[in-house]
């Protein structure tokens, strides 16, 4: 009982015996003190803490009142324990028992952001975040141009349609050939839908089977290998190999299909 007693002497708001009993008798007589308690609470919140809320709630147990009283007073969504201050004792009889309960504001609120030294970290801070992102940027665009720039791919895409294979322009649209001695060849349809695939393969490799594809021919025909023969001859006669360099040369890509490679002649 002594160590009870001890703990609740530790919670007594009010030391003085006398006051204790007069803040009791009060609250018999008027019971409309306790709201005046908070909102001076509160006051003396606002002049030394500002955005800080509080309320209270008083549970009364006086001697001859078997049910005990309960009084709140401010914002009852506080009355919670994540928002409980602690629980104190208005008396020394421990009859009135006091529980105070406070929300604190957010950091940014409570920043005196007037002050240089504040100002000055949100700069720093700030421009810290524009280099990190402005490296970044730069970083992943420099990764973008290597590998739109990658040297084994002799494919150059000169603007939309027209492309320079080696020593050869290709005019996808006009279905045309120029030659560096500005000689222009017009494309005969199957070899020119061989070359645009070739393009734009990955690798410039086509299997024989996608061949079979891009000229629309039936697989059911038993003519097939030799009118893929045919249609890659022609497009080697086409591409003139001693003007633009470019050679066509049958080959295994990694999934191991049987095909042909566009490639520039070394």
């Amino acid at each position: 009982m002594v160590a009870v007693d001890s703990i609740k002497e530790g919670k007594r708001l009010i030391a003085s015996h006398s006051l204790s009993a007069k803040i009791r008798f009060l609250f018999l007589v008027d019971k409309a003190v306790f709201s005046v308690l908070n909102e001076l609470w509160q006051e003396d919140l606002d002049d030394s803490h500002t955005y800080c809320s509080g309320a209270l709630m008083l549970q009364s147990e006086l001697p001859g009142d078997r049910k005990g009283k309960k009084f709140m007073a401010g914002d009852s969504t506080l009355m919670a324990d994540k928002f409980k201050l602690g629980t104190y004792y208005l008396d020394d009889m421990y009859f009135l028992e006091l529980t105070a309960y406070l929300s604190l504001p957010s950091p940014w609120l409570c920043a005196d952001w007037g002050k240089t030294g504040i100002v000055s970290c949100s700069i720093v801070v700030v421009f810290c975040l524009c280099i990190f992102v402005l490296l970044f940027w730069n970083n992943r665009k420099k990764n973008n141009d290597d590998e739109a720039a990658d040297p084994d791919d002799f494919v150059i895409r000169i603007s939309e349609n027209k492309y320079q294979i080696g020593g050869v322009l290709f005019d996808e649209e006009a279905c045309t050939l120029t030659f560096g001695d500005q000689s222009v060849v017009r494309c005969s349809m199957q070899p020119y839908k061989l070359l645009s695939a070739f393009v734009h393969a990955k690798s410039h490799f086509l299997s024989n089977n996608r061949i079979v594809e891009v000229c629309g021919w039936s697989l059911e025909n038993i003519n097939i290998n030799q009118n893929r023969r045919v249609t890659v001859s022609l497009l080697r006669k086409l591409l003139d190999t001693e003007k633009s360099h470019v050679i066509i040369e049958s080959g295994q890509n990694e999934q191991k299909e049987q095909g042909f490679y566009m490639l520039i002649e070394k």
